[in-house]
């Protein structure tokens, strides 16, 4: 009796714990926000080209892969950004530019939904831009700390919605930077926003979970009936 209940309880065990990484980590196809900020390389400590970078990001997942959309703001000082893969690090694409806004959308592909990514920067800001300073010319490895909790769908994302195009993204982008100078606005619209499609499978494991203790149950009622007779 107690190896049969020790085993039911082991399953139960393994089902409950994998059900809050499988709503973590599966999303369905589609368009989504995700917040996030940038940390220095050796610590939690938000660097200073957490300014650089407009909040929040764009999370467009396909078929299982996971592109991530920044906008950098004073882009024509960040002469590089190269985000870390598996042969090291290589240089974020970019798919839009806005040149009298001194901006553009930068773009990389992950296999699952972000949360730290590492980044190496470089900056270079002309004398005639830093007055008083001269030159500034460096080299910055950074980490870009994705926030899991804060991915909301975009608006008017349904099954049969297309996805954004370039321009469409910086355009979007460009708006809640707006929105961010003038007020808090963009608060207001984010608590509008529906909250992103997770997997099946999460679904699938309650009624497993609710399966192992039914099945525990009627062990035990048995079990003590038989007792008894």
């Amino acid at each position: 009796m107690k190896r049969i209940f020790s085993a039911v309880f082991l399953l139960f065990a393994f089902f409950c714990a994998s059900l809050p990484a499988s709503a973590n980590d599966s999303l369905a196809d589609g368009t989504y926000t995700i917040n996030y900020k940038i940390l220095k390389a050796d610590s939690d400590s938000v660097s200073i080209a957490n300014d650089y970078w407009e909040k929040p990001a764009k999370l467009i997942v396909k078929n299982g892969k996971y592109i991530v959309q920044v906008t950098l703001n004073h882009s024509s000082w960040i002469k590089e950004f190269k985000v870390s893969n598996k042969n090291g690090f290589a240089d974020t694409k970019v798919v839009s530019a806005d040149p009298s806004a001194n901006k553009r959308v930068a773009q990389f592909e992950l296999d699952q939904v972000p949360d730290i990514v590492l980044s190496q920067i470089h900056v270079y800001i002309p004398e005639d831009e830093f007055p008083g300073e001269g030159v500034y010319d460096s080299r910055y490895t950074i980490r870009l700390k994705f926030d899991k909790n804060s991915i909301q769908t975009v608006r008017g994302n349904g099954n049969g919605s297309k996805e954004p195009s370039a321009s469409a993204a910086a355009g979007t982008s460009n708006e809640k930077s707006d929105r961010n100078g003038t007020g808090q606005q963009n608060e207001a619209d984010k608590q509008t926003e529906n909250n992103p499609e997770t997997g099946d499978s999460a679904l699938l494991y309650v009624f497993i979970a609710l399966f192992l203790l039914s099945t525990t149950f009627l062990i035990i009622r048995f079990k003590s009936r038989f007792k008894v007779l």
